[in-house]
């Protein structure tokens, strides 16, 4: 007999005991498995096994809706694995992808047989923190696949760096995230493209160019760094959809009070609500006044200086207020304040030390003379004696 006739005998017993192998072993967990079990559940198992792998994917739809391969690598292996993303394919509602392994998790999906997660919605791509500087331009063509895999995608979080242009081509996405760089070719194509984002942040350090941005006609809300906001300003303040604007970093008080002054005074009249967290000495040369149709109004590490309240121009349609970490605020200031606050319904105070049960009192007799329609709901926060106050008095009285 031919010496090559006889090696592929050889590997065809091999490629044979290496499948009995694994057989056996199935077997003896799938024994220990059921060994587990009572005489009766084991019977029960028997006559109902055609319905075992309803019942199993039942369990995992309800327990496993979140697909992750970084984390399922670790429990399932080979057909074990690959038999379980079959099953659940359709029942996913949201994934989690590594983008250095994105090429590698897109392969084992496709030798499972899965080519589209139709119910996932949300997805999450991830970036080692590990990478060096040097390591960033990492292959990114693996991102072409996903629009295609995932057609109802609507959020979109991206803590890498993005260049491949591939983000446009979800059709129905509503909120992004991008958290670190993106190319201006990547980001040129999502603004001109006709994808309806309701819900866009920026938050990488790279100034950008966002030409064109007021032509997303559904933008609603909008976050970026204080260089980016002053970069763009007209254009940002042209989106005539914006309704919430988030700007971070703001670190120089020219430059924040400069981007103040830009919203307020183009789109001041539009404002519904405003979150505004600085360290400003001239809230009064804001003028936020011009917001008149303000119907909620935070301010965070804000400054009084014994500056009367009418001085501040404040706002005063408001129905929600609130003060944080404000360590000048009065008694008499937020007095003031919630007297030329007719509409107000709630107040939050958060750490503003200067603020003292006497306030609860006289507001309690201001509004008792002045016979609101409405109570006044104090919302207080780790200022534990003025809490205790506050539950004392809405015990005898009811709210102010």
């Amino acid at each position: 007999m031919a010496p090559h006739i006889k090696k592929e005998r050889r590997k065809k017993v091999e490629v044979q005991s290496s499948d009995s192998d694994t057989d056996n072993f199935d077997l003896n967990l799938v024994t220990a498995v059921l060994k587990k079990l009572t005489v009766s559940e084991q019977s029960l198992i028997s006559r109902m096994s055609k319905n075992v792998p309803n019942a199993l994917v039942s369990m995992w739809q309800s327990k496993h809706n979140h697909l992750d391969l970084s984390d399922l690598q670790f429990k399932l292996h080979g057909a074990s694995l690959h038999k379980f993303l079959q099953y659940m394919s359709e029942s996913f509602r949201s994934a989690h992808f590594r983008s250095e392994q994105l090429q590698e998790e897109l392969n084992i999906l496709e030798k499972a047989g899965v080519d589209e997660l139709p119910l996932v919605e949300s997805c999450e791509i991830s970036w080692s923190h590990s990478q060096t500087w040097g390591s960033r331009n990492f292959r990114q063509w693996p991102f072409h696949a996903l629009p295609k895999l995932m057609k109802n995608l609507r959020h979109l979080e991206v803590n890498a760096p993005v260049h491949a242009c591939f983000i446009e081509q979800f059709k129905k996405l509503v909120s992004l995230k991008i958290c670190d760089e993106i190319s201006m070719t990547a980001l040129e194509a999502i603004i001109s493209s006709k994808v309806p984002l309701r819900e866009w942040h920026l938050t990488g350090d790279t100034i950008l160019q966002l030409q064109g941005i007021y032509k997303c006609k559904n933008l609603r809300s909008l976050l970026l760094n204080l260089p980016n906001f002053l970069k763009n300003t007209d254009e940002i303040l042209r989106i005539r959809t914006l309704s919430d604007l988030k700007i971070t970093q703001i670190t120089d008080p020219e430059d924040t009070f400069q981007a103040l002054t830009s919203v307020i005074h183009q789109r001041g009249y539009t404002l519904k609500g405003l979150k505004l967290n600085c360290r400003l000495k001239c809230l009064s040369t804001l003028k936020l006044n011009i917001c008149r149709d303000l119907d909620e109004l935070e301010l965070i590490n804000c400054q009084f200086n014994d500056q009367a309240m009418s001085q501040m121009n404040l706002p005063a349609s408001q129905h929600h207020a609130g003060f944080c970490d404000c360590s000048d605020l009065t008694d008499m200031q937020l007095l003031e304040f919630i007297k030329s606050s007719p509409n107000l319904k709630d107040l939050l105070l958060v750490r503003c030390p200067k603020v003292t049960e006497d306030l609860l009192h006289s507001v309690l007799k201001v509004r008792s003379r002045e016979n609101k329609k409405f109570p006044l709901t104090f919302k207080i926060r780790d200022c534990e004696i003025l809490w205790n106050s506050y539950k004392k008095i809405v015990g005898v009285f009811g709210n102010c």
